[in-house]
C-alpha cells in the first residue's frame, strides 16, 4: 500500500525531499524515478527535467529557489496591504455616516445567522473552544445524515475532551403545551450513580470520555456523583493495568 506523499510548503519541506535535493545538489542531477518518494521538489520548482534527457531531473540552485520564494512572499504581501486599501476605501466613508447602528459599541451581541454555512462556521468555532459543557437549543427538521455526520464528529471531539453536552430539540411546528415533556436534558442523579457503579465493576478504558464529565467540580454534579466518577476512573485503570 502506497502512502501519499503529505501536502506542505517550502517553509516545511520534508525529510525526504530535504535529502534527495541534497543529492541532487551534490550529484548535479538524480533519476526522475528518484522524485516518486518526494514529489514536492518538482511541485515546488526545486527539481526540474534535465533540458538535455527527460529521464533525469537537475537541481534549481538554492539562491536561485529561495530569492523565487521571497519574490512571491513580498508579492502576496503586497496583495494584502492593496486589499486593506480597497477596504479601507470602503468602509471610511460609511463609518462616518451618523447613524444609529454606526458606533462599534452599538453592535448586539446576539447575531442572526441565516445562512447554512455561516451557523455551521459559528457552531464549530464555539464548540472548538468550548472546554467544560456546551447548552443547545434548537429545531429538528430531520436533517440529511451528512449533516448529522458532521455534527457528531464535532459533538464526540467536545466529549473526548472531558465535556458534556445537552440539547433540547423540538420538532418545526410541533404545537408543545405547557407541561408537556418534549426532552430529557439530563439523566437523574440515581441513574447516573448506578451507570457509574456498573462501570466501576466492568468499565473498559473507551468508557472513560463518558465518566470524566462526571468529575467536574460544576453546580449540577453532586459530590456523590462526582466521587463515583473518580472511583470508576481508577478501578478501569486499575484493571488495564493488570490485563492489557
Amino acid at each position: 500500500m502506497t502512502t501519499a506523499h503529505p501536502d506542505h510548503g517550502l517553509e516545511d519541506l520534508c525529510a525526504a525531499g530535504t535529502e534527495l535535493y541534497t543529492s541532487a545538489l551534490r550529484e548535479g542531477r538524480v533519476p526522475r524515478g528518484a522524485a516518486n518518494s518526494a514529489p514536492c521538489l518538482v511541485d515546488l520548482g526545486l527539481l526540474q527535467p534535465h533540458v538535455e534527457d527527460a529521464h533525469w531531473l537537475e537541481p534549481v540552485a538554492p539562491a536561485v529557489a529561495l530569492h523565487r520564494f521571497l519574490r512571491s512572499a513580498a508579492d502576496r504581501i503586497a496583495d494584502e496591504r492593496r486589499r486593506e486599501e480597497r477596504l479601507a476605501a470602503v468602509f471610511e466613508p460609511l463609518m462616518r455616516i451618523d447613524g444609529r447602528r454606526t458606533a462599534g459599541a452599538d453592535t448586539p451581541t446576539i447575531e442572526v445567522l441565516s445562512s447554512l454555512q455561516q451557523i455551521n462556521l459559528a457552531i464549530t468555532k464555539a464548540m472548538a473552544q468550548a472546554g467544560t459543557e456546551l447548552l443547545a437549543i434548537q429545531p429538528y427538521n430531520g436533517r440529511p445524515t451528512k449533516a448529522l455526520a458532521e455534527s457528531m464528529e464535532r459533538d464526540q471531539a467536545l466529549l473526548d475532551r472531558g465535556g458534556r453536552i445537552r440539547t433540547l430539540s423540538v420538532a418545526t411546528g410541533a404545537n408543545v403545551a405547557a407541561g408537556t415533556e418534549v426532552a430529557s436534558v439530563d439523566p437523574g442523579d440515581e441513574q447516573v450513580w448506578e451507570a457509574l457503579r456498573a462501570l466501576y465493576l466492568i468499565g473498559q478504558p473507551d468508557d472513560l470520555p463518558a465518566i470524566r464529565p462526571y468529575q467536574r467540580e460544576l453546580p449540577e454534579i453532586s459530590d456523590r456523583l462526582r466521587q463515583q466518577a473518580l472511583l470508576a476512573e481508577s478501578s478501569i485503570r486499575a484493571r488495564s493495568s493488570t490485563h492489557p
